[in-house]
């Protein structure tokens, strides 16, 4: 029998994505945030703004090769490169399965 936990009724958006941080190293071309920055090579993107980066990443073309490092609460990733290859549409699947390979 199985336990049911009820989620916590006061998780912001800030919340779910704390612990969360990227560092971008650099891709073959400009990613842009949503209001047409590009993000700059070794930019270090914490929390919400980590997220963003990641689905605007997403939505670049096909691909598009980025080398980030990427570090949620306990679990670290050193330098790695990034495809969006990928058929997902849910950024955790795409960086789920580029993680559990090795690196480069």
């Amino acid at each position: 029998m199985e336990r049911v936990k009820p989620v916590a009724e006061d998780v912001t958006f800030e919340d779910l994505f704390q612990g969360l941080k990227i560092i971008y190293h650099g891709s073959e071309i400009e990613i842009k945030d949503n209001l047409g920055l590009a993000y700059p090579a070794e930019t270090i993107l914490i929390g919400v703004a980590a997220y963003e980066f990641l689905s605007a990443w997403q939505k670049q073309e096909e691909n598009l090769k980025t080398w980030l490092e990427f570090s949620y609460k306990d679990y670290e990733h050193g330098k790695f490169l990034l495809t969006n290859d990928s058929d997902e549409i849910f950024i955790a699947e795409i960086l789920k399965k580029r993680l559990e390979k090795k690196s480069p």
